[in-house]
């Protein structure tokens, strides 16, 4: 289970928590938990996770198309290889704290947040050093930075922040963070006390009322992405931003079998096995999610049936 940031301990003995839902403070962010409107980090390391409200400034979710292109003399246009489709996420979100405690605690998440960019190393000797893991991220933002592939709720049993990032999170990682302080709305000042000597001050913390930061982050899908040989997106989610299969899914499903049924009518060694079997996967997965319509449970069943009966079944 991912460790939060507890929000009700201000100690640093209390700074992570096992608690699987974030903390709320005033109605703005009460606003936002209510709707489940976190953004989640979960550190793969250490299991540590970090939610912020999510006061969102930026959010673009970038595909990008790479290919090879190859200019031919006389030819006006290049020959072109495809190479990948790659993905990065930019955000930005704004931290804000209402009362004092509030901003001592945002500045700890924060802490903590930069510190997630950091491996975990093994020691070799006393004096060498080798990294064991790199600092790998999962992120979530409700159905818009989400594994596709899982099969929780995209809006159900997400709500009050209940979600598990370290199960349904984008797996990436990020180029760094830009933590900035917003220098018009002022810092809270709070004493810095000796542990040795309770009472005694010794200096003063800085903690900003609002904290601005951004990052890009680079997602590493789990699950394979694109379409096979007959036409059928290889999972059944609705990739990007829901994990639900629709109509598009269903039809989908069924043009793939007809296709499949089609191709081993014309040929002599009839319908490949491992492909029987993928179809029947995805059956067995589409029936499994529950969440479908009475018309596409009866086609999916019929189809089902049809994988492990005499054949597939009829579809449009």
């Amino acid at each position: 289970m991912s460790r939060y940031l507890n929000e009700d301990e201000t100690g640093d003995a209390g700074l992570f928590s096992t608690a699987a839902t974030p903390g709320t403070r005033g109605s703005a962010p009460d606003a936002l938990a209510s709707k489940g409107q976190y953004l989640q980090f979960h550190h793969l390391i250490s299991g540590q996770s970090v939610s912020f409200h999510a006061f969102l400034t930026n959010f673009e979710d970038v595909f990008t198309s790479e290919w090879n292109e190859e200019p031919v003399f006389g030819r006006m246009d290049p020959l072109s290889t495809f190479k990948r489709t790659g993905r990065k996420i930019n955000l930005g979100w704004k931290v804000v704290a209402e009362d004092h405690d509030g901003a001592i605690i945002n500045l700890r998440k924060v802490s903590a947040l930069i510190r997630f960019l950091y491996p975990s190393y093994q020691s070799g000797g006393q004096s060498s050093t080798h990294i064991a893991g790199p600092p790998l991220l999962k992120l979530r933002f409700m159905n818009l930075a989400r594994d596709a592939n899982q099969a929780d709720g995209a809006f159900g049993d997400d709500s009050y922040g209940s979600v598990d990032v370290a199960g349904t999170g984008l797996l990436g990682y990020v180029d760094g963070f830009t933590n900035k302080p917003v220098l018009e709305d002022g810092f809270v000042e709070d004493h810095v006390r000796e542990s040795t000597a309770p009472g005694e001050s010794v200096g003063h913390g800085l903690y900003p009322k609002t904290i601005e930061l951004g990052c890009t982050f680079t997602v590493l899908h789990t699950h394979d992405l694109g379409f096979d040989q007959y036409g059928v997106w290889k999972t059944n989610s609705e990739f990007p931003y829901s994990n639900r299969p629709n109509q598009a899914q269903i039809d989908n499903f069924v043009r793939g079998m007809n296709r499949m049924v089609g191709s081993a009518a014309q040929g002599d060694e009839g319908i490949n096995d491992s492909d029987m079997a993928e179809m029947q996967a995805r059956a067995d997965d589409l029936l499994s999610r529950g969440n479908l319509g009475a018309v596409d449970l009866g086609v999916v069943t019929g189809m089902q049936e049809g994988l492990s009966g005499d054949g597939p079944g009829e579809g449009s």
